[in-house]
């Protein structure tokens, strides 16, 4: 008899729900709500169960590592466009499962500068450096411009700036979690890290572009150690002058 999991305690509550399995889906172990759109997929490249819509890449709502052939019950995730809670999966007979009604219309959230979806070339942007007299603009650009950039730069008094001890290890490890977290939600191996140019005005700006490979070396540690041995491809780009370039590029 066909298995069906029911998904309950989602944030994003419109993936509540029963999942029955989908004859149309790519994957063999594709799941659909009945009359919606939500998916549970399992993604063999990644070892990674899936919460997406239309089984599409950049619709992520939750994710779970598992290598298991059937969606595991727990160990959900938030992944970059859900809603906590993560939710929790339970067996249900697909024979037994009662109709699910089609979610009520809701605008859709707005994506999350952190977790962009995919680019056409296949990698991620994030921008990791940028002086204070350019953040607000650059946010701007990051957030609504021609591509989705990650901002992972470090900004004054914001929760981060205000932990006790050394800057510039809050800054790596804010840096290297947003660029992993960012490849493994779009699914891609590649990441381009920006820089803007502090045009002489920013110590601490120019510091970080010098610790680049650092950098570097740090996030292909976590995305191998997150992605079961994987590597990743790097590139930096900059210091890009805000106005001569980082603007007529992005903006």
């Amino acid at each position: 008899m066909a298995q069906a999991y029911e998904v309950r305690g989602a944030g994003s509550e419109e993936f509540n729900g029963v999942y029955e399995p989908d004859p149309h889906a790519k994957e063999k172990k594709g799941h659909r709500m009945k009359g919606s759109a939500m998916t549970l997929e399992y993604n063999s490249d990644w070892a990674r169960w899936y919460l997406t819509e239309d089984y599409k890449g950049g619709t992520e709502r939750y994710w779970c590592y598992s290598s298991s052939s059937t969606p595991p019950l727990s160990g959900w995730k938030v992944a970059g466009y859900g809603t906590a809670p993560a939710p929790s999966l339970s067996l249900v007979s697909a024979a037994q499962a009662p109709p699910s009604a089609p979610a009520p219309p809701r605008a859709a959230p707005a994506p999350p500068p952190a977790s962009p979806a995919p680019s056409a070339s296949g990698e991620v942007l994030v921008c990791a450096s940028c002086p204070t007299f350019h953040q607000a603009a650059v946010s701007e650009i990051c957030n609504f411009g021609k591509t989705p950039i990650v901002v992972a730069f470090g900004q004054k008094n914001d929760a981060i700036d205000r932990l006790p001890g050394d800057w510039r290890v809050q800054w790596m490890a804010k840096v290297v979690q947003a660029t992993v977290q960012a490849m493994i939600t779009a699914r891609a191996a590649k990441a381009t890290v920006i820089f803007i140019d502090s045009e002489g005005k920013s110590e601490a700006t120019d510091e970080e572009w010098g610790m680049w490979i650092k950098l570097r070396r740090a996030i292909k540690e976590k995305y191998a150690a997150d992605c079961r041995g994987r590597e990743c491809e790097l590139e930096a780009k900059g210091p890009l002058d805000f106005a001569r370039q980082f603007k007529p590029m992005y903006g």
